[in-house]
């Protein structure tokens, strides 16, 4: 039988891990709905940095300098969008409190000719 040999460890663990985290960041922070993905995009990018920082202090790897600086990307993402979104949403609201104070001062019986056929 073949002897099984040990890997060494090598220690970049924390880089890939910033790394994935850092990319999870930025397609979660693209991937704009109505659900809350640029606020996750925000915690996975804060964790990407965090796990990338760990991997630099110990072992400088290329890896662990993309996770910094695909999860920085991330978390500038994610707060724009977050802006966006809340901009956009008080945006509606403004609009849709405008509509609803043209229709109360319409009264009424005041829609006007409303001919059918």
């Amino acid at each position: 039988m073949a002897k099984l040999e040990k890997k060494k460890y090598t220690g970049e663990a924390y880089g890939i891990a910033g790394f994935v985290f850092g990319v999870a960041s930025i397609m979660l922070s693209i991937g704009v709905n109505i659900t809350l993905l640029p606020i996750a995009a925000i915690i996975f990018g804060i964790v990407g940095l965090a796990l990338s920082i760990k991997q630099q202090a110990g072992k400088r790897t290329g890896l662990g300098m993309a996770g910094i600086i695909l999860s920085i990307i991330g978390i500038i993402l994610g707060v724009l969008v977050t802006w966006w979104l809340v901009v956009l949403v008080k945006q509606a609201i403004i609009e849709l409190q405008k509509l609803q104070s043209a229709a109360s001062g319409l009264g009424a019986g005041q829609l006007g000719n409303l001919n059918v056929g």
